[in-house]
């Protein structure tokens, strides 16, 4: 049995999920100490940007990279941290970690005159992960966006050079 996994875009125009891929993304802390940026974070970051940067000088279509989302340490260690350092009465500055998944969703827009294909990137934590069904995950992810902002952005073929 064959099932299609629809979502839906800002401005209404659906889209279905033809692949779905997860991969391990970053480990550690993205801020040191609240705003302030470790080496290796402005890195990750710094390559996030630039593949942006290649979509939107056209370097590159058929992919857009949404925003990263920041999550707190203590949530990306679990509370196992706090203990430890509830136990050591050491001081805990909690900085802030990247969602530790990559997740990437093939999308396919059917229109009248051809279909756009387009490969939707974001960031996604261990816990919503397990606790989020993937068609959820995924129109959460994408209905903050509206077909007509990533347009430009999305692989075209026309119905007629088929």
């Amino acid at each position: 049995m064959y099932t299609d996994f629809t979502i839906q875009f800002s401005d209404g125009m659906k889209a279905t999920i033809i692949s779905f891929n997860i991969k391990r993304f970053y480990e550690g802390v993205i801020e040191a100490s609240p705003d302030t940026f470790t080496y290796l974070s402005e890195r990750k970051l710094n390559e996030i940007s630039q593949k942006n940067d290649e979509v939107r000088t056209d370097k590159k279509k058929g992919r857009y990279f949404l925003k990263p989302q920041l999550i707190d340490e203590i949530e990306f260690w679990s509370q196992n941290i706090l203990v430890h350092y509830k136990e050591t009465n050491k001081p805990f500055k909690c900085g802030k970690c990247l969602k530790e998944y990559l997740i990437e969703a093939e999308l396919q827009i059917n229109g009248i005159d051809g279909r756009y294909s387009i490969t939707i990137e974001w960031c996604q934590s261990e816990k919503d992960i397990i606790t989020t069904p993937i068609v959820n995950m995924a129109q959460n992810a994408i209905s903050v966006l509206a077909f007509e902002e990533i347009k430009d952005y999305c692989t075209y073929f026309n119905w007629e050079d088929w």
